[in-house]
């Protein structure tokens, strides 16, 4: 019971504060400016990669070099075209030895 009561106490402590006195303020009308809207660009972007592959499987490694060149358009937040390209700048080597088959 001693619970109870004092959560109603509580509840009616804290609830009385937004009943607090004094005069309310009449709203003014907020005056209203035209904004001309900004155009956005269009976000172009590049990139290049370098990436390095290595690979050891039963006993043989496995290694070549390889790069990615990165071109994208952003056409707001949400919408973009981008596009990838990538190869190999050398030849698989097996154990050290390029694979010329």
């Amino acid at each position: 019971m001693k619970k109870i009561t004092n959560s109603i106490i509580a509840a009616l402590a804290v609830s009385s504060f937004a009943f607090g006195g004094g005069d309310i303020q009449p709203v003014e009308p907020m005056i209203q400016t035209p904004v001309a809207e900004a155009s956005t660009p269009v976000d172009f972007y590049a990139g290049v990669g370098y990436s390095y592959i290595y690979g050891e499987q039963n006993g043989t490694d496995m290694d070549t070099h390889g790069f990615t060149l990165t071109a994208g358009v952003n056409f707001n937040p949400y919408i973009g075209i981008e596009g990838r390209y990538t190869a190999n700048v050398s030849d698989i080597s097996v154990d050290g030895q390029p694979d010329n088959n």
